[in-house]
């Protein structure tokens, strides 16, 4: 709860003088991946903030780790290079915080809790019926510490589960791809 109150306390502080900058033709989008799902504001012609939530579940299968169930929140910052309402490349920067579940070959299930951040390069398609289709890829940078462990056998997969985590602090491309299908309104 806390890294939630503080993601939002920290979209609001750092969006909230650019809301003034914007015209009276300000449009929300909604976007989806259906596993993650985000509203945001055009605040001019060329860039944009949102928020996003989302759940999903991974199959791992290496090092003893069975799969991972994620939970994030976050905020969003999206700068089109053309217009933000048609087809252009596009940088969207999130910065997010959630948790994650990893279960173990044995169903010890080990949960970690941090913030990330992601710069995706993409290209948007923004379709006249004001759908819209953003896909991107980019380095991401997360940090995140171990909160819980609930252990179901005397095998220790800790270790494992620790190195996984490391390993995926940085990525020079981020393990989930940009992949949003919006509507505009």
């Amino acid at each position: 709860m806390k890294n939630l109150l503080t993601s939002i306390f920290l979209f609001l502080i750092l969006t909230s003088p650019l809301f003034g900058q914007s015209s009276e033709e300000n449009k929300f989008t909604f976007r989806s991946s259906l596993l993650i799902n985000g509203l945001d504001y055009s605040l001019d012609e060329n860039s944009g903030v949102g928020i996003f939530v989302g759940k999903f579940s991974r199959n791992i299968n290496q090092n003893n780790i069975e799969k991972a169930e994620s939970t994030i929140f976050g905020s969003a910052y999206v700068y089109a290079f053309e217009c933000y309402f048609c087809d252009t490349f596009s940088v969207v920067t999130t910065l997010g915080t959630g948790s994650t579940d990893y279960e173990t070959k044995d169903g010890s299930i080990y949960s970690y809790t941090g913030w990330g951040i992601t710069i995706f390069g993409g290209y948007t398609w923004y379709f006249e019926n004001n759908v819209s289709l953003i896909i991107g890829l980019g380095p991401s940078y997360s940090s995140s510490s171990k909160q819980s462990e609930n252990l179901k056998s005397s095998v220790d997969y800790e270790k494992d589960v620790e190195d996984y985590v490391k390993n995926r602090t940085f990525q020079p491309i981020s393990s989930i791809p940009l992949l949003l299908v919006g509507y505009t309104f």
